[in-house]
């Protein structure tokens, strides 16, 4: 009997960008600058609840963040929220340009 090889799912990458959203609407369009030195938390879905993953990422000075080299699953970021801002929203990742998530 021929056996199957063992395949190793590939590492994956999340990121984003925080930014000030003048207009409302949920879209990062011109004008809308990124915000630095916000704090944000991965978490993972262990089939039950979403906890902490231990992993933390600062974003840059054009508001944009990542944690890379992760296993593939199901995944929350939460953002500290910036002092002086409000969230307006967030808004569900794609992958190869398909929408994938809430």
């Amino acid at each position: 009997m021929i056996q199957a090889p063992l395949q190793t799912p590939l590492p994956i990458m999340l990121s984003g960008t925080v930014f000030e959203d003048f207009n409302g609407n949920n879209e990062q369009q011109a004008g809308d600058a990124g915000i630095a030195g916000v704090q944000i938390e991965l978490q993972v879905f262990n089939g039950t609840t979403y906890v902490a993953t231990g992993k933390t990422a600062t974003t840059d000075s054009s508001g944009f963040y990542k944690f890379g080299d992760l296993a593939p699953g199901r995944y929350r970021i939460v953002e500290a929220q910036p002092a002086g801002y409000v969230s307006v929203g967030a808004k569900a990742g794609t992958v190869d340009g398909q929408t994938r998530g809430a």
